[in-house]
């Protein structure tokens, strides 16, 4: 049903907030759906934060992290992860706070992620120039 082309508008904005991952999915390949990237973002950032909630570290969260689209309260929660890939991939994301990268920078006990915080904090100094 999610992804028939002819399923209604606002049937698939419901169906994109359906607990199971395929019908998620089926929503987001539908044609329909493809043409409103408003509400394509929004279900992204909602899939996001619900992926970086997660308790345990895991690869679908490390994505998130990833993410451009991952939203900074995520980004400040996971930069004290257990997980150093994790904190490796707040310290690379373009979005994370500054404040954020200077405290990973003086107090993380990983010398990469302390790198890649500083690379991204200098970028920023470098770009503004």
């Amino acid at each position: 049903m999610a992804s028939n082309p002819n399923c209604p508008f606002e049937f698939l904005q419901q169906l994109a907030h359906d607990d199971d991952s395929q019908v998620r999915t089926g929503v987001a390949k539908n044609p329909s759906f493809a043409a409103a990237p408003e509400c394509q973002e929004s279900i992204i950032t909602e899939n996001l934060i619900a992926l970086a909630e997660e308790n345990i570290p895991s690869n679908r969260r490390l994505f998130a992290l990833r993410s451009p689209h991952c939203p900074i309260k995520v980004l400040e929660r996971c930069a004290t992860s257990i997980d150093f890939l994790e904190r490796r991939a707040v310290a690379e994301n373009p979005n994370t706070p500054t404040e954020v990268l200077q405290t990973m920078i003086t107090t993380d006990a990983d010398r990469v992620v302390r790198q890649y915080a500083q690379t991204n904090l200098d970028s920023r100094s470098t770009s503004q120039k």
